[in-house]
């Protein structure tokens, strides 16, 4: 009896000794899984870290170009205003070099009737002629031109 109640304890420590590997097996795989979802969630971490920080990186370059463009723009508009005033002022000066004068028929009344008979020549020499044509030859303005061939209409009717 002795002999069996040893048995029965050696056949209970290997029983023990089983569950203890069983639940130790257990343990470990336990604590792997634990540990590969802990290395899982550090990486997806350590991802999600380094596309928040590219991201920024990005927002960032965006940024700079942006204020680079704003101040490009502002400079390229400040030397287009600079340019317009430079041309108005040297137009300013040059305005002043130059005398302006009406272009046309003289007001005394014998230059006027030269002028008339000179016309009537060249139209009568051409038979047809563009008032254009006309006022080029004799090297009259638009509104001259008017003042003067309208009245002349009379004498070539």
């Amino acid at each position: 009896m002795r002999r069996h109640l040893i048995e029965d304890d050696l056949s209970e420590d290997e029983e023990e000794k089983k569950i203890n590997k069983k639940e130790m097996s257990k343990m470990l795989k336990k604590q792997e899984k634990e540990e590969l979802r802990e290395m899982r969630e550090q990486m997806i971490q350590d991802r999600n870290e380094k596309m928040a920080k590219k991201e920024r990186i990005l927002d960032e370059k965006y940024d700079q170009k942006e204020k680079e463009r704003i101040q490009n723009e502002a400079i390229f508009k400040k030397e287009e205003e600079n340019k317009l005033k430079q041309g108005e002022q040297e137009y300013d000066l040059w305005k002043d070099t130059f005398q302006v004068q009406e272009d046309g028929i003289l007001d005394d009344h014998q230059t006027h009737q030269d002028l008339l008979n000179q016309f009537l020549r060249y139209i009568q020499i051409r038979k047809v002629v563009l008032l254009d044509d006309l006022a080029a030859h004799f090297d009259l303005t638009t509104n001259v031109k008017y003042k003067v061939f309208i009245p002349l209409s009379g004498y070539c009717g």
